[in-house]
């Protein structure tokens, strides 16, 4: 016999320890968690990488302050037309000073038998980046390494 919702009465419902219903509800809540923290970290990464991408590209141009500004205006473009907004301008000058503001702490963890050099770099980025990168854009604006640390140590 199928018993709709409907026809289910609240005595059917409560036979049920309510601990099944609290252990269902938790699992749910810290699965949402883990999405969130998890799209924080991709977010981080991702920015860090396009940071680092930049930086290298720059690097191989004769004037690099006027290549640079060049640089990031088609990437805007290009990327905004891709994607839509979250790539202006600003916000990839932000992903570059993120990259150099971190990439000493980055190549500071050492982890082994990693050949490829960019997985090497995500999967250091990764174990490094646990804040949200709202936090990391006040951050950044925070020039002494260790009053910085203190406060990505606060916040986490």
């Amino acid at each position: 016999m199928v018993i709709n919702k409907y026809e289910m009465n609240q005595a059917t419902v409560l036979t049920v320890d309510h601990t099944f219903y609290e252990n269902a509800a938790n699992l749910i809540a810290e699965s949402r968690k883990m999405v969130a923290s998890t799209a924080n970290t991709v977010i981080c990464v991702t920015n860090f990488e396009i940071g680092r991408m930049i930086v290298q590209e720059e690097q191989k141009g004769q004037n690099r302050a006027k290549y640079g500004i060049t640089l990031i205006k088609a990437l805007s473009e290009y990327l905004t037309s891709q994607f839509g907004k979250g790539f202006s301008e600003t916000n990839l000058r932000s992903f570059r000073k993120f990259y150099l503001t971190y990439k000493e702490q980055i190549e500071n963890i050492q982890f082994e038998n990693i050949e490829n050099n960019d997985l090497a770099i995500q999967q250091k980025a990764s174990a490094e980046f646990k804040l949200s990168w709202s936090h990391y854009q006040v951050l950044m604006r925070i020039s002494d390494k260790k009053i910085r640390k203190f406060y990505e140590i606060e916040a986490f």
